[in-house]
Order: C-alpha cells, then structure tokens, then sequence
C-alpha cells in the first residue's frame, strides 16, 4: 500500500449517525448518573476516579471500531472486519464491564422516568420476573460461554457474514450481538453491579480455556482454507498487486487466533495466580488455627500441672 492509498484510507471516515448519538446519548447517561451517585454517596467504592476515564476509553474504542476508516477497510478485507470483531467482543466489553457502568447510566435516567418505570414494573408484576428470568438464566456459565461462541461462530457463516456486509442494517445487528454476548460472557470473571462472576478461579481457568481451543479451531478454519469462503469478498475487483481473497482470509484467521489465544491466556495466567494465592492463604488459616490449638492445649495441660 502506497502512500497516497494510505491516507486515502485514513481520510475515510465512515460516519454513521446513530452510532455516534448512542455514544453521546450513553455518556450523557453515564455522567449523570455518576455526578447523582457521587452526590448522594452512594456505592463510594465503586466510584474510583479511573472508572470514567475507562468507560469514555471503551467508547472511544467502540466509535474507532465502528465509525474509523477501519470499517471502510473491512468494506473490502476480511482482516480488517475480523479486527472489528476482536475488538468489540475481546476489548471493549471487558473494559465496559470494569468501568462499572450499569447502575450508573440507570440512575442518569430522569428520576421521574425512573419512578414511573419501577412502579409499572412492581404494580404489573411480570416485566421484572420476566427480565430476572431472562438474565439469570444467560448469565449461567454454561449458556454465557454456548451464547457467546454461538453467536460468534453463526456471524461467520458465509451466507449471514455476506448479509451483514452487504446490508447496514445486518450489519449493526451483528456488531450489537457480539457486544452484548461479550460482556455477558466476560462477567463470568468481571464483577460490574448487578453482575457478580458465578466461576471459582478454578472454573474461569476452564471456561476461557475451552473458548481459547474453540477460538483456534475458528481461526485455524480460516488459515488454512484453500478457497474463497465469502462469495461478496471474492467478487470484489483486487487491484494489481493486491492480497487474494485467500490470502485475506488467512490473515482474518491469524487475527482471530493471535487475539483470542494471546488474551485468553493471560486471563487463565490470571486466574491460576489467584486460585494458587487463595489456596496458600487457605492453608495459612489452617496453620493457624492448628497452631492455636495445639497452643490451646498446652495452656491447659500447664495449668492442670
């Protein structure tokens, strides 16, 4: 790529409106809801001074992602979508989850709307226990983890992977998907009120294990593939020089693999380190209470002599 085509690339910003007024809308949201918390004192350890900075980083990743001269690039190469995809579901859901945002965006809702919905939602009964049951039910680790790679694996079906690409709608649809079967999958080891991890850090070794070997599995599909997956990528015109259709795939394949293997390690490093450290200090108890007896028991022998 030359330097002309680059900045060409670069000044191609593909700005999509409601994108851009649902960040604004969300942040809008956020801030109120964190100036009215911090007013009031309310959840005061979970009002770090980072936590704002972390959430306006993840919507400036998600804008980047969506609105950058990276999604015209995934216009015409499956690398540069497959780098979209890496980013919503492997960086700005965890980070979404870490800056605790949820109770604050709700409590940036006007109070009155928020009174006549929670009264609604008390006096009809249903729309809470419905809500309850739905997210109860997705946030078991089993169907977090089937929910999560499902809908990653189905988007990358040729025929609805085509759709996507060839129809904005689609397209959002899919992006939104990742996004919310990611923070849902990633709060299996990310606290974010209402969210508490259900795993052990035993469990997460083995949960972000079996998505780590899945997502090889995926991206090894791609790397080593022989033809052209996607019909609307290989009908493309390639300009003398460019990567093939098959090469494009191989390095999608690359992306997917070195993403998802690089980051899922580190969390299963991660984990081991605390499930390690939760058993010494474990075992420190245990010493110590046998210590204390044993202590106890002399003292008593010393004073029946």
């Amino acid at each position: 790529m030359n330097i002309s085509t680059l900045l060409a690339v670069l000044a191609n910003w593909s700005i999509d409106p409601p994108v851009v007024v649902g960040l604004i809308i969300t942040a809008l949201l956020y801030w109120a809801g964190f100036r009215y918390a911090k007013r009031r004192g309310i959840e005061r350890r979970h009002l770090a001074p980072w936590r704002p900075w972390l959430f306006a980083l993840t919507l400036v990743i998600i804008f980047l992602t969506l609105d950058s001269p990276l999604d015209s690039l995934a216009d015409t190469l499956v690398y540069a979508h497959m780098i979209q995809h890496e980013l919503l579901t492997m960086v700005a859901a965890p980070l979404l989850l870490l800056s605790q945002p949820f109770m604050l965006i709700w409590r940036g809702v006007p109070l009155g709307a928020r009174r006549v919905t929670l009264k609604w939602m008390a006096r009809t009964g249903w729309p809470l226990r419905t809500l309850e049951a739905i997210v109860g039910f997705w946030r078991k680790p089993a169907v977090s983890w089937i929910v999560f790679t499902g809908v990653f694996s189905a988007w990358h079906l040729p025929w609805l992977y085509d759709a996507a690409t060839e129809n904005d709608t689609i397209h959002a649809c899919e992006h939104m998907c990742f996004l919310v079967a990611a923070v849902f999958f990633w709060s299996q080891v990310i606290p974010s009120l209402p969210f508490k991890p259900r795993l052990s850090s035993i469990g997460q070794v083995g949960y972000f294990g079996l998505a780590a070997l899945w997502g090889n599995v995926l991206g090894w599909a791609f790397m080593f593939s022989t033809t052209a997956i996607y019909p609307y990528y290989a009908a493309l015109p390639r300009a003398a020089g460019a990567i093939s259709a098959v090469t494009d795939e191989h390095l999608a394949g690359g992306v997917m693999d070195a993403a998802d293997t690089a980051i899922f390690l580190s969390v299963i490093i991660i984990a081991l380190a605390l499930w390690l450290r939760e058993d010494e200090r474990r075992q420190a108890e245990r010493d110590a209470q046998i210590a204390a007896s044993r202590v106890a028991t002399l003292q008593s022998h010393s004073a029946q002599m």
